[in-house]
């Protein structure tokens, strides 16, 4: 029952993009979900690793086109365990596999279906010195579109050190 419920979250999640490319919110270049999303990348240590994004995103705003991996949370894993997740997004950064592919790394826009989850997600990354908090952006489920129309605005970016 999770796993369907978590599949609903991601297929809403979306529907809601889709939808604000039809309204002209936004423009939707591509969407991707699993596992046509996933990636496999070689870590540091030499082995192959899989990253497995909820949804991968291409919008575009004029000339320019913004890259997302998004990851909807229904708050039925630990904190811990989204920590473990975003490693996995350090470590493909780090790896380089996408920018060599794609030119650029996309964002990570995490969605939380609470104010008090994103606040205490937000804190973990922040302080987790393993993570490159520059990559992630948390929000809520229902600030999705604010998030990806104006990422430096509309969500709480993980900000402060460089890689």
């Amino acid at each position: 029952m999770t796993f369907a419920k978590h599949t609903l979250a991601v297929a809403d999640a979306a529907l809601s993009l889709v939808h604000a490319h039809r309204r002209g919110t936004l423009k939707l270049v591509s969407l991707r979900g699993e596992p046509r999303n996933w990636r496999n990348f070689l870590s540091a240590l030499g082995t192959v690793r899989t990253l497995k994004p909820d949804l991968h995103v291409v919008t575009a705003d004029g000339q320019f086109e913004d890259h997302w991996f998004i990851e909807v949370d229904r708050a039925t894993e630990s904190i811990p365990v989204l920590i473990r997740k975003s490693e996995v997004y350090c470590d493909y950064y780090q790896s380089g596999t996408e920018q060599r592919k794609v030119g650029v790394f996309p964002k990570v826009l995490w969605l939380l279906p609470t104010e008090q989850r994103v606040a205490r997600f937000f804190e973990a990354l922040r302080h987790d010195l393993r993570l490159i908090p520059r990559l992630f952006i948390v929000t809520t489920t229902e600030r999705l579109i604010e998030a990806i129309r104006a990422p430096d605005t509309g969500a709480e970016a993980a900000t402060g050190r460089d890689p």
